[in-house]
C-alpha cells in the first residue's frame, strides 16, 4: 500500500468521528437559533437538513465500507500476530468508528512495507 493510499484510509478512518462532532455542533447550533427566535415559515425540509442528512448516509455507508475493510485486512495477511486477531475483530465490530483509529494507526500506517508511488 503506498503512503497515499495509506493517508486516504486514514482520512476515510477518522471521518465518521469527525462527522459525528460536527453533526452535534450543527444540531446544537441550529437548536440554540431555534430557542432565540422563531424561524420564518417555509415549506418542505430546510436545505442544511436535507445536506446532513445526505453526508449522514454516505457517512454511514463509509462506516460500514472501513469496518469490512478493516476486518478483511485482519485476516488476510501476516501483519497482526494470531494471538490478537480475535480481539481486534470484536472490537472493530463492538466499537467501530471508535476502534478504527487505532487499529489503523497501529497496523496499518505504522506498518513498515509501504511501496513508492
Amino acid at each position: 500500500m503506498t503512503r497515499t493510499q495509506k493517508m486516504a484510509l486514514g482520512v476515510a478512518s477518522v471521518w465518521p468521528i469527525a462527522y459525528m462532532i460536527v453533526t452535534l455542533a450543527v444540531i446544537n447550533l441550529v437548536d440554540v437559533k431555534s430557542i432565540v427566535g422563531p424561524a420564518p415559515p417555509s415549506e418542505g425540509l430546510p436545505i442544511w437538513f436535507i445536506v446532513l442528512l445526505g453526508t449522514y448516509v454516505a457517512t454511514a455507508i463509509l462506516a460500514v465500507a472501513i469496518t469490512l475493510f478493516y476486518l478483511w485486512w485482519l485476516f488476510s495477511g501476516g501483519r497482526v500476530p494470531r494471538p490478537r486477531r480475535v480481539p481486534w475483530a470484536v472490537a472493530l465490530l463492538l466499537f467501530n468508528v471508535l476502534a478504527v483509529v487505532p487499529f489503523f494507526w497501529r497496523y496499518v500506517w505504522r506498518n513498515d512495507s509501504v511501496t513508492p508511488h
